[in-house]
Parts: C-alpha cells; structure tokens; sequence
C-alpha cells in the first residue's frame, strides 16, 4: 500500500441535503481511560474539541459486548426489540451455538431508514453491518465478515479498498505471540481505515457517514494492564497509538471544517462502553459444573452441545446463563413455572456471594432477571439471567477450563458505564444517556425523526 499519511480530501462530495452528519465510532474508548490519556497529553486535538464541544457520560447495554451495543447504537431499541444479545448465540432445540450478524437483527437501522428518505448513507467497518445491506450508498462490512469480498456493497467498491490496503480487522491472536507485529498491524489498519475514508468522502455524495475505529479496542484488550503497569516499551506505544488516532482526527476535523462553520455538518464522537483492566477471568460453566448444575455426557466432548439432559443451567459469553427448560431446551430437565423461578433465585443469590480465590474481592456486581432490563417481542431468546461483572472480572463461557478464575494474554476488559458521546456543534440535553438514544438524536439531525421508530428521547 503506498503510504500518504498526510493526505486529506482537497474537497467534500456535495450533498442536496441541507444538514449533514458524520458519525466517527471509536469502540471502547471510555471516558475514563479518554481522561487519563488527556491528562498525559496523548491527544491534544481531541483534549481541544472537547474544550468547545458537547459530551456526556453514556450508558452502554448489557451484556456491554460491541455487536450488542452497536445493534442498540444502530436500531435506537434494547436487545429484546433487535435481537442481539451476545457475541454468540445458541438454538435451543436443537441445540445450536453460531455467531450472529446483520441478518439476525429484527429491526430497522439507522442505514436503512436514512435510505428509505432518500438519504446517501456510507457506512465503514460498523460491528454488526455484514452481510452489508443493499443501502443507499455504500457499505463496508465489520470483523463479522468472513472476507472483504463478502463485506462491500456495492461489490464496485472492491478494487478500491484492495489498492489501499483495506482491512477488516486485525490478527487478535497475533497479540498472543508477537505483540510488536501486532502493533504494527494496528497503525497500518488505522491508517488504510482513514484514508479510505477520506477517498469516499471526495468522490461519493453522502448525507450521512460513520467511520468505525475498531483497532481502540483491540489495543485496549492487549495492552490497558501493561499501559496501567508502565510495562516498556509497551507503556509508550499504548500512548503512542492514541496520538497517532489524535492526528487523524485532526486531518478529520480539517476536511470538515468549513462544512461545520457554515451550520451544515454536525459531527458525533462516540463510544460503545468503556474498559478496565482485568484482574481475572470468571469461569461460569466450570462453577455451574462444579455446583451441579451443569453436566456432560461421559462419553462425549466437554462442549455445550454434548451436556447432559441432567443439566439444570449453562452459560455462554459473556456471564449469560440459560435455564435448560423444559418444553424450550432440546434436553430440557426444568419445569416452567416454581421450579424455573426457584433456580433462578437460587443461581443469583449463590453468583452474588462469590469472591475470587485470590484477593477475596467479589467478582459480580449484579445478577439480572431478562425481564428486569429488556423489553419486547424477543424477551424469549434472551438469557434467563445476565451477569453484570465487577470491574476487573470478565465472565467467559468456557467449557475446558481449569479453575474459576483464569488470566491469559487478555489485558482489559469491557465497563458498562463509561461510554461517551460528543456532538460538535450544538448541545446535548442535561440528562443520562443510553446508547439506543444516539440513533433518534441523528435521525433528528438529518430532518427525519419519524423514519425509525426508536426507544431514545430527540435531543
């Protein structure tokens, strides 16, 4: 890829549209750690639009899993309304597990209904939008995707992406082994991830553009504890990552400028949920297996598929635990009614009182009935009960492992209150903000508060 990490667009594409919006998603980038970067000096550019702009606290969803709280982000509705409610999922009868995506969301997005209006949409590398929809516009898929050939609507785009070097993601497994190559891969796909947005901004007409920065939290995963530890050389490229991010930002702010000064463009900065570090990893099945709520077959592989019909409760990522119920459950063993309930209570209030091994500290904050924080036609598919962590404790839904409580290579971990959002120029109202209340502001934005129906309040 031929390297021009100076360029910006000489001009915008223009619009019929008399309001424009550009939307620039920096995933788990929350406000605690975005203060604590400030204060070290890491992104003047940002600590300088943050001077003059509106921001406010948000509140991600839980589970606080990116594709869950960009779904919410995209749909302006919860989980039980979209259907998303995990980086994986599972059938109940038969018993399935699979990774769901775009074609699984049973609600409207913001692309779509934007497009509907006759809108020009181009939306780059935001978690759930592959397979990409037919929109109005253009549409580059996320790390769902299976390839970038799979990714891009239209597949016109392909060339394009391919001679910049576009990638979709990158090799979170490399971090494991070689955590400067996995560097590298990060500036190099920040880097093609900007350009390519700055060559769409020149030559495509758009009303509305998101541009998502996946690779914060990649970096964040890997490195916040080393950061935290002023571990070197790791400590100065954590920092050296997010100042390379201020510069683009800049180059960004630049090629919007005069749109922003005229009243034509309102520009969003946002996150999906914050990050701290971890001390551990919560193992939730090796518990559930340990307190007899969860079996497997003697003869069969220590997986979710193969557990026994002795099975009371199961879990998958991240700290979701499944009734196996009766009448829902392929192999169900629960009866519905006074026996679901009393598992249920039963499971919370033994999840409550756990403490980690280790440091005594307990490791779950809370432990929600599905009914207590969704609403809506797809309350059914959604876990009988949802682990909201203390920070530092990642729940996983491991089948193999060892111990109930785990550290590996993974660093950081996801934080539920700490999102943010900024809008510049304009205000934001006085009031706590969720993440499904950002898709009915923009909506407003662009003259078209009635084209999707969402749960947030206008700005």
């Amino acid at each position: 890829m031929k390297r021009m990490v100076f360029w910006k667009p000489n001009r915008i594409k223009n619009s019929k549209t008399a309001h424009r919006c550009f939307v620039l998603g920096l995933d788990g980038l929350g406000m605690e750690l975005l203060d604590r970067l400030l204060a070290q000096g890491a992104m003047p550019v940002l600590s300088e639009l943050m001077q003059k702009a509106a921001v406010s606290r948000m509140r991600s969803v839980i589970p606080t899993v990116s594709s869950v709280a960009w779904a919410s982000y995209a749909t302006g509705v919860n989980p039980a309304m979209h259907n998303l409610f995990g980086f994986v999922d599972r059938e109940p009868d038969p018993f399935r597990i699979f990774i769901p995506n775009a074609s699984h969301l049973k609600h409207d997005t913001i692309w779509e209904a934007l497009s509907r209006a006759g809108k020009r949409v181009i939306s780059l590398n935001v978690p759930v939008s592959y397979p990409p929809k037919p929109v109005n516009g253009v549409m580059v898929g996320c790390f769902l995707s299976p390839s970038l050939e799979k990714a891009v609507h239209p597949p016109s785009l392909l060339p394009l992406l391919k001679e910049m070097g576009y990638s979709l993601d990158v090799d979170a497994w490399k971090a494991r082994e070689d955590l400067e190559g996995f560097l590298a891969d990060l500036e190099r796909i920040l880097e093609s991830r900007f350009l390519v947005a700055f060559r769409l901004m020149e030559q495509e007409p758009w009303d509305f553009f998101q541009l998502h920065i996946m690779e914060t939290d990649r970096i964040n995963h890997f490195l916040l504890g080393l950061w935290e530890e002023k571990e070197e050389p790791w400590c100065t490229r954590f920092k050296a990552f997010y100042s390379r991010l201020d510069s683009w930002l800049g180059r960004l702010l630049e090629s919007l400028e005069k749109l922003m000064e005229k009243g034509e463009l309102t520009l969003i900065l946002m996150s999906d949920h914050g990050f701290c570090r971890l001390e551990e990893e919560f193992q939730v099945n090796f518990w559930l297996e340990k307190q007899g709520y969860l079996f497997f077959e003697e003869s069969g592989e220590k997986k979710l598929p193969q557990f026994s019909p002795r099975t009371r409760a199961y879990s998958l990522i991240p700290g979701r635990i499944f009734i196996n119920l009766r009448g829902r459950e392929d192999r169900g063993s629960v009866a519905p009614g006074a026996e679901y309930e009393s598992l249920r209570q039963e499971l919370a209030e033994a999840l409550l009182e756990l403490r980690d091994p280790l440091s005594g500290k307990p490791m779950v904050r809370k432990v929600h009935l599905r009914e207590e924080i969704y609403r809506g036609p797809f309350l059914d598919r959604a876990a009988d009960l949802v682990l909201e962590p203390q920070d530092g404790f990642d729940p996983k839904g491991n089948t193999d492992a060892a111990s109930i409580t785990q550290k590996g290579h993974i660093q950081g971990m996801h934080t539920l209150e700490d999102a943010f959002l900024l809008r510049y120029p304009g205000e934001l109202p006085k009031r706590d903000f969720r993440i499904q209340d950002v898709a009915c502001g923009i909506m407003g934005l662009l003259g078209e508060p009635d084209r999707l129906p969402t749960e947030g309040k206008p700005w």
